[in-house]
């Protein structure tokens, strides 16, 4: 029966390692080359995988909720289901080379010659006969897992092939364990790691062995999702290699809000007239913001700009990227060519993208290769942030809360007005200082005057 191995895709270019977030198919079931397989969690977002070939699915090797590397086998597909993989080594623990294996089980014999059907199976029952008394059967990961957990492997009995414990034991075991503080000396001490198989010490060297399991009955380990993995990496990555530097003002809202009530009375009366019974359309405050710097940001090219090294690569259009939370994280939907709509227009198309986004599958919109984000958690109680660049940016804008305050005027005569501090995170590689406090200046007085934005 030929087989054929399915292998975790490149499904982007940041993409290293991938996460099944479920199978949209059962064992047994058959699937047409180019139908949906399984859906893949990556870095920026959970796409759809279609199955590279037609078969029966008889094997599922990483099962929903896990994540292996780029390459690694993820299920096995078969032309009939006249055989199973039951009886095929589990491959669940071991990423395979990619290149060195064909569609059907026949391409791993070493030897050229044929051998017997029963020839080969008598030969590893004699190995495993053998080696059954002097050599602890366990695949590289589920060692692994082993320690980290501190489990006795010697009392677990293995569900692979030949009795080969592999991650599903480890996983089993660890939700029927009893508490950590009831464990004895007869873990698995260190020097008997040599009995362990040989390839258990492929694995990369670490500095300390990773924190036991809480004995907190009030804590829990949260997996961490692809999308958070990323943002970890990239934030991080931020944070050590651009040297950051923050400009802070404060802008009076007050006539750009009654712009607003303005144009969201205007769109209430028109639906009115059009007897639509549908919610009316209003402009949000972000969506001022955003339509701000789409007319601040083309005066102000540096701030359009990016590092690259040993030179910087400056942006003719504003791409305007939007923070947006989504249950795993934050993502950032770009708004390509921001300066080209107008407010009604844009505040649509970013209604659209941010609704986008929110569901979850993200992938048809633009997560990456924006010029410039913008942060608002105006919404929330937050009056003042410092916002991370999102690398290769080279700025970001945070906006807080909308509040009143009093306010002395030039008169000396004291007003209570609507007010939004906005703070500046500039790359000081590619922005200097006056040039951010040229651009905050355009900005607040787009802002407070917003008849300058028509000219």
């Amino acid at each position: 029966m030929a087989k054929h191995m399915v292998y975790m895709p490149k499904l982007s270019d940041t993409m290293e390692e991938g996460g099944i977030d479920s199978w949209l198919i059962e064992e047994g079931s058959y699937v047409e080359e180019g139908d949906p397989l399984c859906e893949i969690e990556t870095d920026k977002a959970t796409m759809e995988y279609a199955s590279p070939e037609s078969g029966y699915l008889i094997k599922i090797l990483v099962p929903k909720g896990s994540q292996t590397s780029l390459g690694s086998p993820i299920a096995v597909l078969a032309d009939t289901l006249t055989d199973t993989s039951a009886d095929q080594p589990d491959q669940s623990d071991e990423p395979l080379d990619v290149t060195s294996i064909g569609s059907d089980d026949s391409s791993h014999t070493p030897d050229k010659q044929t051998p017997s059907p029963q020839e080969p199976k008598e030969k590893e029952l004699q190995k495993h006969h053998d080696n059954t008394h002097n050599r602890l059967r366990i695949s590289p990961l589920a060692a692994k897992l082993a320690r980290a957990a501190n489990i006795d492997v010697t009392t677990l009995t293995g569900s692979g092939s030949y009795g080969r414990i592999v991650k599903r034991d480890i996983e089993a075991y660890l939700e029927t364990k009893p508490p950590v503080s009831t464990l004895t000396s007869t873990q698995l001490p260190p020097q008997q790691t040599s009995h362990i198989e040989p390839q258990t010490f492929t694995e990369k060297p670490r500095l300390t062995e990773p924190p036991t399991l809480s004995q907190n009955p009030q804590e829990r380990k949260i997996p961490l999702s692809m999308l958070r993995k990323s943002i970890a990496k990239n934030l991080t990555a931020s944070k050590q290699n651009i040297p950051h530097f923050y400009l802070t003002t404060t802008i009076e809202m007050d006539a750009l809000l009654a712009l607003r009530k303005q144009l969201n009375d205007h769109f209430i009366q028109e639906q009115k007239q059009q007897q639509n019974d549908d919610a009316p359309w209003k402009i949000s405050i972000n969506d001022l913001f955003a339509f701000t710097l789409s007319r601040s940001l083309p005066l102000h090219p540096a701030l359009r700009s990016s590092w690259a090294g040993d030179h910087i690569v400056q942006r003719d259009t504003v791409d305007l990227a939007i923070a947006v939370a989504v249950p795993q994280g934050l993502v950032t939907p770009v708004l390509s060519r921001a300066e080209d709509y107008g407010l009604e227009e844009l505040s649509r198309k970013l209604r659209e993208l941010i609704h986008g986004v929110q569901g979850k599958h993200r992938s048809q919109f633009q997560l990456s290769g924006g010029c410039f984000t913008l942060s608002n958690l105006g919404m929330s109680c937050v009056e003042v942030f410092s916002a991370i660049i999102n690398p290769p940016q080279s700025a970001i804008l945070a906006v807080g809360k909308v509040t009143k305050q009093p306010v002395v005027k030039e008169d000396t005569n004291i007003k209570i007005v609507s007010q939004v501090s906005v703070t500046l995170s500039c790359d000081h590689r590619v922005i200097d200082g006056m040039a951010g406090a040229q651009f905050l200046d355009t900005f607040k007085n787009f802002m407070e005057h917003p008849a300058l934005m028509l000219r």
